[in-house]
């Protein structure tokens, strides 16, 4: 504090190591940080783990669940696009923005690649662009991610509504009423003087931000994945309105002979929240890599 720099929570996470943060902080603010982040540089024999943020944009839950993954393994996380870079037109070419981070990490595959919710979608992805190339990917790890048909798009200002939670002594149905008729700064907007958003945000940046989750929403819908070996890590609990919650539909895709599916206790959420969920589900990962391991040495 004492040295007036501003930290921003997208740096902490970026820089997990204090001399990397450090290094950000006092560049010359020209230099690139867009880069693959290591939550853990493990064992160099071993192939990393790279995984992508979900759906908004968060990859905290990656720094969490890495420490019920096997130790002696990388970890990495791919970064979501600063709000400077706009929206992604769609899921292969966001992709192929990210490809240059995974290859400045490890150069040839085998590849092994994991993400939650509908971020596993942008995992897939980055997976076909990589067979594309002619790389091979030995691990395509989906943590609850339903197939695109099943993820309708959502706006903006339904994602919004969706987060906001009724303060204290306080009623969000106004905000609910109008929505349809405000733009999603204008809604941010309104928002703060319910005190549902910090004083200190700014609109203009905070509806961008908004924007490119929706226009990830968009791009996930209409992403066409082809067939490739699947470890799919099923939610046990489901809520009503989630379709073919059971196997969330990637057996109509891959053949039932690539496609592992195991079951993970709590629901989309707490599956990786929730400490002893998210223990099973990082043990389950792991014996997958290491039955994959011991038959790329063999």
């Amino acid at each position: 504090a004492e040295s007036g720099l501003q930290v921003t929570p997208r740096q902490l996470f970026r820089n997990p190591v204090l001399s990397a943060l450090a290094e950000e902080l006092q560049g010359d603010g020209n230099a690139t940080t867009y880069r693959a982040i290591a939550v853990r540089k493990g064992d160099t024999m071993l192939a990393p783990l790279f995984f992508t943020p979900d759906g908004f944009g968060d990859y905290s839950y990656v720094f969490a669940l890495a420490r019920n993954l096997d130790p002696s393994r990388p970890v990495y996380v791919l970064p979501w696009p600063e709000p400077s870079e706009g929206a992604a037109a769609d899921l292969d070419s966001m992709a192929e923005s990210l490809l240059p981070l995974v290859k400045a990490v490890q150069l040839v595959g085998p590849y092994h690649l994991a993400g939650h919710s509908s971020g596993g979608l942008l995992a897939y992805a980055i997976a076909q662009r990589l067979r594309a190339m002619g790389e091979p990917v030995a691990f395509v790890g989906l943590i609850d991610t339903a197939t695109p048909n099943q993820l309708p798009p959502i706006t903006a200002q339904q994602m919004l509504l969706g987060a906001f939670a009724s303060p204290p002594g306080g009623d969000t149905s106004p905000l609910h009423h109008q929505a349809t008729n405000l733009s999603t700064m204008a809604l941010i907007r309104e928002a703060k003087k319910l005190n549902l958003f910090p004083g200190n945000i700014d609109p203009e940046t905070e509806a961008v931000v908004w924007e490119q989750r929706a226009a990830f929403s968009r791009a996930a819908h209409v992403f066409k994945p082809i067939a490739l070996p699947l470890h799919l890590f099923v939610a046990i609990e489901h809520p009503d309105f989630f379709p073919d919650a059971s196997t969330l539909a990637w057996e109509k895709i891959v053949p039932e002979s690539s496609l592992v599916e195991l079951s993970v206790p709590g629901n989309h959420v707490t599956m990786v929240t929730d400490a002893k969920n998210r223990a099973i589900l990082g043990t389950h990962i792991s014996a997958a890599l290491r039955i994959l391991t011991r038959n790329e040495q063999a």
